[in-house]
């Protein structure tokens, strides 16, 4: 099934490229799939997205600017989720649905309302607010890794109590409009 979906994937990109003789993009701006390379391999051995990667490089190496990164983040990582989540459906992996599904919700809301948000922050305070919210994380990271404090399993914790239900939601919600920055991807660590 991998490859089946490797190769469709595959197949339409060359097609695409072919019809629109867009080859000199990839000779152009071949840093930018070299980016996304390493953000996949990011997303795939760790909690952050591919977009958490390709932002900085792109605002900060690359010169682009941050609302045009933004949106290609944005897309990259619902590509990527969206992806995995057909997988994770298809081959009927177990999962947690009782945390995914109020989640879910809560980040539906909390996208409509970043998506007419994001286009109020300006570039240089997109780069700022990523650099901050990322250099944030990884103290409370290390803060907690440093602390002795042993980390829980949280979902079989609290599945049954009611701020639970009250607090995934919240989550998916304030994680999903802070896709207007995209630090989301650094959040779901």
């Amino acid at each position: 099934m991998y490859w089946k979906l490797v190769a469709i994937i595959l197949t339409g990109w060359l097609v695409a490229m072919a019809v629109s003789n867009g080859w000199h993009l990839l000779i152009d701006w071949w840093q930018v799939p070299l980016t996304m390379a390493f953000g996949s391999f990011v997303a795939g051995f760790s909690a952050e997205g591919g977009g958490a990667v390709a932002f900085p490089v792109f605002t900060k190496i690359l010169g682009i600017e941050p609302n045009e990164a933004r949106q290609f983040s944005l897309l990259i990582q619902s590509v990527g989720m969206s992806t995995a989540s057909f997988v994770i459906v298809y081959r009927k992996t177990p999962f947690y649905a009782f945390a995914i599904l109020p989640a879910v919700a809560g980040g539906a809301v909390g996208q409509a309302l970043s998506v007419s948000m994001g286009w109020i922050i300006s570039g240089v305070h997109l780069k700022w607010l990523f650099s901050i919210t990322g250099a944030a994380l990884g103290a409370a990271l290390l803060l907690q890794h440093h602390s002795g404090v042993e980390r829980k399993d949280w979902v079989d914790e609290k599945r049954e109590g009611t701020s639970f239900f009250c607090s995934v939601p919240i989550g998916g919600f304030l994680v999903s409009i802070l896709d207007a920055v995209p630090i989301s991807s650094l959040l779901s660590c």
